[in-house]
């Protein structure tokens, strides 16, 4: 994709937050960070029920176990890194021709519409839309691939 993009001169962009910002979040929580990480961490939403809740659920825990299991600066981490990809992402298209589109190439869980989408919304108060690729199995229904996303990208197993 990367050289599609470089080939038809298509602009890229990488959103990534920096690893050692998340992984210091992750391990150490924000109350860690120095002055130069914390200017890196952009303004965070913490309190999404269920953003929380589907990234508690990877861990096998409800959000209200968080803390037992010493999973509140997992969260945090998480989210600064999706808070970060919607920030460059929502700067992009502030300074780009109204109409311009952009394509996000990012982990299903950043792309559920809670992740990414949703953050981007609130900075730049666009459509965004997450959609979901989804390879079915036999007797399986699209719908059943579609929580958390706006659209599911149908793929059929090959033989």
């Amino acid at each position: 994709l990367l050289e599609g993009a470089r080939e038809h001169a298509l602009p890229t962009l990488a959103l990534n937050a920096p690893a050692e910002l998340t992984r210091e979040i992750g391990r150490n929580g924000l109350e860690a960070l120095d002055a130069a990480q914390l200017a890196q961490v952009p303004e965070l939403v913490l309190d999404d029920a269920e953003h929380r809740a589907f990234i508690f659920s990877l861990f096998g825990v409800l959000p209200e176990q968080a803390a037992e299991f010493g999973l509140e600066n997992v969260y945090v981490a998480q989210t600064t890194w999706d808070e970060t990809m919607a920030e460059t992402a929502a700067r992009w298209l502030r300074h780009r021709v109204p109409g311009r589109q952009l394509v996000i190439l990012a982990g299903s869980g950043h792309c559920r519409a809670d992740g990414i989408p949703s953050r981007i919304t609130r900075r730049v108060h666009a459509k965004v839309s997450s959609v979901r690729p989804v390879v079915l199995g036999e007797n399986e229904s699209p719908c059943e691939h579609l929580d958390g996303y706006d659209y599911a990208f149908v793929m059929e197993k090959d033989g």
